[in-house]
């Protein structure tokens, strides 16, 4: 995504995505929605996805 010059902004779950991607768009930028990679995480830390697959991470570009 950053060789196609799309920037990260930031993982939000579904409680403040909408604010997140309004206040972008009045800002001129393009959005694009990917789920959180969730494969660096240890295998010991399955609440963590469980809670983390709920977010999406935020990246826009101009």
């Amino acid at each position: 995504l950053v060789a196609q010059g799309w920037e990260f902004r930031c993982n939000t779950d579904d409680s403040r995505l909408n604010d997140v991607v309004d206040t972008y768009k009045e800002l001129g930028f393009e959005i694009h929605l990917e789920a959180v990679n969730l494969s660096g995480l240890s295998s010991d830390c399955g609440g963590c996805a469980t809670m983390l697959a709920a977010f999406s991470a935020v990246y826009t570009r101009k």
